[in-house]
């Protein structure tokens, strides 16, 4: 059974009916994977009956993560490898949710993050980007928010390469690639507008250097930000003839579209 999403504050979600919706998934974080996902796709699929809703964007964020793929290898990657691995991140994830993707009711595209990265003017990204490599260096409030969360990013992913026999990397090394990567997720939100989406969503409130940025950098002119939260959903207890309880529970299956597209294939629900 998939876990319930709600939204933080369902008034947000009304403003603006039969809107384009967008969501960044990041590979790791588990409130965007399984159960926790399919619990999202319910949620849009009743807000689009609901006619909020009229198209789902997803961006996939594999090329986001090369930053960190070359932590711990005597020579860094190639960009061609770089791009393979990306590719790879994506398609993987794509994989295992697709099946749930496919009960979507709504239309639902796929871009990946170079796609957001290079969506025109491209130049407004790098722009932003430079503008957000400046204030670091200069405003002491941004640089200590971005510190703080970029030593989030280091504690998990070193935790990450221990598990995974990694050789060792040193802290400086993991939080200079941690700053890129924070960086480079913050510019490309200058980019979202430009991908035809009308909102943003994600599970659980808006970190802290982003907050920062909408609120001095962009002034009331950025994308609407719709968080939503995960709840898990109580199991029901079902007695048995021997007088012991049984964890119970129905799929709950969404109903497939009529069509649905996913990665550029559109799927046809069959009679």
């Amino acid at each position: 059974m998939p876990n319930l999403a709600q939204w933080t504050d369902p008034r947000l979600v009304t403003q603006k009916p039969d809107a384009v919706w967008m969501t960044v998934i990041s590979v790791s974080n588990p409130k965007q994977q399984g159960k926790n996902f399919q619990g999202f796709l319910q949620l849009v699929n009743q807000a689009f009956q609901q006619g909020s809703i009229r198209q789902l964007i997803i961006v996939t964020t594999g090329y986001l993560q090369r930053h960190y793929f070359s932590l711990g290898l005597a020579e860094p990657l190639s960009e061609a490898a770089l791009e393979q691995k990306a590719q790879q991140l994506d398609q993987q994830w794509l994989d295992q949710h697709q099946p749930w993707l496919e009960q979507l009711k709504v239309p639902v595209a796929i871009k990946r993050w170079q796609e957001v990265l290079n969506s025109e003017p491209r130049q407004a990204f790098d722009d932003f980007a430079g503008q957000l490599k400046q204030r670091y260096q200069t405003h002491t409030r941004f640089r200590k928010y971005v510190d703080q969360h970029a030593e989030h990013y280091v504690q998990r992913k070193m935790e990450a390469y221990v598990a995974n026999g990694t050789q060792r990397v040193s802290v400086e090394e993991f939080k200079r690639v941690a700053l890129d990567y924070i960086l480079e997720e913050l510019a490309a939100y200058v980019q979202l507008k430009q991908c035809g989406a009308d909102l943003f969503t994600y599970p659980g409130a808006m970190n802290v250097p982003a907050q920062h940025m909408i609120k001095y950098l962009f002034k009331g002119n950025s994308l609407p930000y719709v968080p939503y939260q995960l709840v898990e959903q109580p199991v029901r207890p079902s007695p048995l003839a021997v007088g012991l309880f049984q964890a119970t529970s129905s799929p709950n299956r969404l109903p497939l579209p009529e069509t649905t597209a996913v990665n550029n294939q559109v799927y046809r629900r069959s009679a």
